[in-house]
């Protein structure tokens, strides 16, 4: 659910916002088929799966778990299979690793202290050859910048492919009932945004 008002220390608010940016990521497979998960409705090549699948790399690599070294040809190509799911990975595969993962990932990320020095990169895709001395703080920010643009990638393919929108999809994972401004996702009800439509 959304990240409402309270009281929290900075960890626990990026946390919950990352969380709530992982979670909209997941919500978009919500009721979806194999093949319209695979799906590419927009003019680029992302699809659903492949944001489930890159969104799962991202967070091995920011654990520190990945194989190839950054800035190499074999992370490079590491990189962009990312995004491609191969016939093997069907979406209940790539939603249980994406599950499994995240659950490492958020208690990790929940045992941080924002304060803490640590090094970062390299980042060759801005030309940072080397790694960095930096703060915590960066690694909340990053995660925070990454997973949420890809939740709205996700929003827009999903939006494309039956017309589900975020908060009705919401509703619907989390079993709600609607109200007099979101109705919980159904697949007769195309639109599904409000209690009016």
């Amino acid at each position: 659910m959304p990240v409402l008002p309270t009281t929290v220390n900075e960890t626990q608010n990026y946390v919950l916002a990352l969380g709530e940016a992982l979670e909209g990521i997941r919500n978009a497979a919500f009721g979806l088929s194999d093949e319209q998960a695979r799906c590419t409705p927009c003019r680029s090549d992302l699809s659903v799966s492949g944001i489930l699948k890159h969104s799962t790399w991202v967070m091995v690599d920011q654990m520190g778990e990945r194989k190839a070294e950054p800035g190499s040809q074999e992370g490079a190509m590491e990189f962009a299979n990312s995004f491609v799911p191969n016939e093997e990975e069907d979406i209940q595969y790539l939603l249980q690793k994406f599950d499994q993962t995240r659950e490492r990932y958020m208690q990790l990320m929940g045992s941080m202290d924002p304060d803490e020095r640590a090094m970062a990169g390299p980042f060759p895709w801005v030309d940072i050859f080397e790694p960095v001395e930096t703060s915590r703080r960066l690694f909340f920010s990053r995660a925070l910048l990454e997973f949420s643009r890809h939740a709205g990638h996700a929003d827009i393919i999903r939006e494309q492919i039956d017309g589900a929108t975020a908060m009705p999809l919401q509703f619907a994972v989390a079993g709600r009932s609607g109200n007099k401004y979101i109705q919980p996702w159904n697949p007769g009800n195309r639109r599904g945004n409000s209690a009016g439509d």
